[in-house]
């Protein structure tokens, strides 16, 4: 008797595994909202029959050797490890097939390979079946998981803010630093102009006076000695006697001795003022 070419013992066959594993009457002990769940989604029920098969091919195959009893009862304690409606759907699975599960065993099939030939499973179909709670765990997972991957966003994102704001502040201080500094280059010149300026105009007019002290003191010196020898000509040319015009005379020069004196002191008070103050 041959599983892949569809024949079991006692008569059974493959094909009638999806009827009995899909939609199980009332009388297999299965759960109304079992019942109902299967017959409204009969691709589901599929994948039921087919995680079911699977499961307990994977277990037999660590069980070769053992008895028929020996098997059903590993097999059933497999089944009371599952959800109730699931528990219960697997006992069905085990009972009824119980035969040709025993006879794989003697012919080394794979879980996969026994499960497709049963008809039970797509030879390319790949069927997983997931509790409430691994379902739940995995949407909560798959939640927490986009929940950081919003936060590291959103962290990065107020991370390039403060940075920019940080340069921003950064380059606003340096620009008004830098205006503030310009500002006082420029005070400080015109400061600098105006004090140029005004010792420009303070040496200009200290060179004036020290220039009007040598003129006057040229122009005193030429009228001043003019002036005496006039004096002394006109005055002594009165006296009658000889020695008080000498004596006459001898005074006029002598005042002019004292005037060249004065004038030349003058002079060079005049040109140590120029001196002084840079005159040129």
């Amino acid at each position: 008797m041959s599983v892949e070419g569809g024949g079991f013992p006692d008569g059974q066959s493959a094909g009638a595994l999806p009827v009995v594993l899909g939609v199980p009457p009332p009388s297999r002990h299965i759960s109304n909202e079992m019942q109902n769940y299967m017959r409204a989604d009969p691709e589901s029920a599929a994948a039921v029959a087919c995680f079911l098969c699977r499961q307990l091919m994977s277990a037999s195959g660590q069980r070769v050797g053992l008895s028929q009893n020996q098997l059903q009862t590993s097999l059933e304690n497999k089944c009371k490890a599952l959800p109730v409606e699931l528990s219960e759907h697997c006992s069905s699975f085990v009972n009824t097939f119980l035969q040709e599960i025993y006879f794989s065993l003697n012919y080394d099939f794979s879980a996969k390979n026994v499960c497709v030939a049963l008809n039970i499973c797509d030879k390319d179909l790949e069927i997983t079946f997931e509790t409430k709670a691994e379902r739940e765990l995995k949407e909560k997972e798959a939640r927490e998981k986009e929940e950081r991957k919003m936060k590291e966003i959103e962290e990065r994102g107020r991370r390039e803010r403060e940075e920019r704001e940080r340069k921003e502040r950064e380059e606003k201080k340096k620009k008004e630093e830098k205006e503030a500094e310009e500002k006082l280059k420029k005070r400080r010149k015109g400061i600098t102009d105006d004090v140029e300026e005004m010792n420009k105009d303070e040496k200009r007019l200290n060179c004036m006076f020290c220039d009007r002290m040598l003129d006057n003191a040229k122009k005193y010196a030429e009228t001043a000695k003019a002036d005496i020898e006039s004096f002394a000509s006109t005055a002594c040319a009165k006296w009658p006697r000889i020695r008080f015009a000498e004596t006459c005379h001898r005074m006029a020069e002598e005042k002019i001795t004292k005037l060249n004196k004065f004038v030349d002191e003058q002079v060079v008070e005049a040109l140590w003022c120029g001196e002084l103050y840079n005159c040129e």
